[in-house]
């Protein structure tokens, strides 16, 4: 038996509320952080793994929290702001121009 290769890929993010992500299935996420003024995710991932989108949220302190989190993953600063990322559900079952400030975004592989 053969062991599949897995990997680090690095997720960024776009600061509004919704951002989904497409990474190979089964992505275990890391952690989330800011990388050069960006906030990303790292995740373990099988490349050639099919792949499937992931919805996250990103929440400012002091704003409400949407019903559908499903597990929180971390928090990040940067200078005064401080933004909490959770991954969510049932973004999948809404047309993307129905999401407030939807955004996608493309996975980039960590090389260092």
């Amino acid at each position: 038996m053969t062991t599949k290769t897995k990997t680090i890929w690095k997720f960024p993010l776009i600061l509004i509320e919704y951002n989904r992500i497409e990474m190979p299935v089964f992505a275990e996420i890391l952690s989330v952080g800011v990388q050069n003024g960006t906030v990303c995710l790292w995740a373990i991932v099988e490349p050639d793994a099919t792949k499937e989108e992931r919805d996250f949220v990103i929440c400012v302190t002091g704003n409400p929290v949407p019903a559908n989190i499903m597990k929180f993953i971390g928090t990040v600063q940067m200078k005064r702001f401080v933004w909490h990322v959770f991954e969510c559900d049932k973004l999948r079952e809404r047309d993307d121009a129905e999401i407030p400030g939807y955004q996608t975004s493309a996975p980039l592989a960590c090389l260092h």
